[in-house]
């Protein structure tokens, strides 16, 4: 059997993949530090935005873990540090491919004002705002609908 590479002379794709199997297996704390390595050698490479999205993510994960073991206290913490991570990605790689990602799942998931948390108003009443005439409009047509006719 060939002796196992030192991490010297592992290559950055080797790191990120390393990082991301750990995530996919669900070990998300060790694809937290693989990312994190990952970043601290090469800030600088082409899928560093996507390495900061996928530390966002795997603190997603362990937000959902700790919610659903009834662990508040951490998932919120897990959650409030995932919503950073996001940030990072647009911060720190505004051209990386995973930015709108890392936006909408860094908004999604901020944490709201205790003013703002009361039960949500539609943004318009749209009976309403519709033309009487257009109300009876039929839908797309797709297969489900077809039949119907």
């Amino acid at each position: 059997m060939p002796p196992r590479p030192t991490t010297g002379a592992l290559q950055p794709q080797d790191i990120y993949q390393a990082a991301y199997i750990d995530f996919s297996k669900g070990s998300y704390s060790l694809a937290i530090a693989g990312f994190r390595e990952f970043l601290r050698r090469y800030p600088d490479h082409e899928l560093a935005g996507s390495a900061q999205y996928w530390i966002g993510e795997a603190y997603l994960s362990l937000a959902r873990g700790f919610t659903d073991a009834s662990q508040n206290d951490k998932a919120s913490e897990s959650l409030e540090q995932a919503v950073q991570e996001f940030k990072k990605v647009q911060a720190n790689y505004p051209r990386a491919e995973k930015v709108p990602t890392a936006l909408l799942q860094g908004g999604a998931r901020a944490p709201r004002p205790a003013s703002s948390r009361r039960s949500p108003r539609p943004a318009c009443n749209t009976s309403s705002t519709i033309s009487p005439r257009r109300r009876n409009v039929p839908g797309p047509r797709t297969p489900h609908n077809l039949k119907a006719r």
